[in-house]
């Protein structure tokens, strides 16, 4: 006599929400039930626990979200960065220059429609030496900071200021140069020129203690001295947090 297959007293199948059925028995006699997703077209979901008597109805469980793979991360060649970081500062050195300009002219018609040309030359021609004193200032900054970066990376540091475009340096209102542009571009220079390398050996620089030359800290204080004789305080005391940088260094 075959024995009539038994119903699962939990659990219901996921799509008719019948009580599953036993599809046989084992050698044991223990039942056989189903497999989800054994079935063609079967969806595979997990099946759901009948509630109990007077209990809340059942909760499918969740299937938690895949995380997306990550993006891969783009490594850009050191050279074409500092080429587009010196693309974008020239872009934005010309919009400057055009502003400045554009401002220029301004203030130059303001001036004669109320009559005050002359005292408007007077103050163009004075902001004209101030730029010329702090250019020359800025200038020697330049050189002394890029002349101890080059020192132990170029065979004769003077090199760095025949082949390195100073006007792409930049001298901040606090005489600071920024010193991660200048190595960088020093790093380049003898990319692309290796026989100016050092070869182990530093060339000697400056005094014999390794400090600033002297013409470079003398031109410092007569500039200082001509912008307080000439009562230009903003000036000369740019000039000294300058003379402080180069001081600073060159050490």
């Amino acid at each position: 006599m075959t024995n009539s297959l038994p119903s699962h007293e939990f659990l219901v199948h996921p799509h008719t929400g019948q009580p599953l059925q036993a599809v046989g028995f084992r050698r044991n006699g223990a039942p056989i039930w189903p497999i989800i997703g054994a079935a063609e077209g079967d969806l595979g979901a997990p099946p759901v626990p009948a509630p109990p008597a007077g209990g809340p109805p059942a909760v499918p469980p969740v299937t938690p979200p895949v995380e997306p793979p990550a993006p891969p991360v783009e490594v850009r060649d050191p050279t074409a960065l500092l080429n587009a970081y010196n693309a974008e500062k020239d872009k934005r050195k010309a919009l400057a220059d055009e502003a400045r300009t554009a401002n220029e002219a301004l203030a130059a018609l303001q001036a004669k429609v109320a009559g005050t040309e002359a005292e408007h030359a007077a103050s163009v021609a004075a902001k004209k030496v101030q730029d010329e004193a702090l250019d020359k200032a800025n200038t020697r900054i330049k050189k002394a900071e890029v002349r101890a970066a080059a020192t132990g990376k170029l065979a004769d540091p003077a090199d760095a200021l025949v082949y390195l475009d100073l006007s792409k340096i930049e001298v901040g209102e606090d005489g600071e140069v920024d010193s991660k542009a200048v190595n960088a571009a020093i790093d380049d220079l003898i990319k692309n020129k290796p026989y100016l390398a050092a070869q182990g050996k530093q060339r000697f620089q400056g005094n014999g203690d390794g400090g600033p030359r002297t013409e470079d800290v003398k031109s410092f204080d007569d500039q200082i001295a001509e912008a307080r004789k000439a009562r230009n305080f903003p000036l000369a005391i740019a000039l000294e947090q300058q003379r402080a940088a180069v001081l600073a260094a060159s050490k």
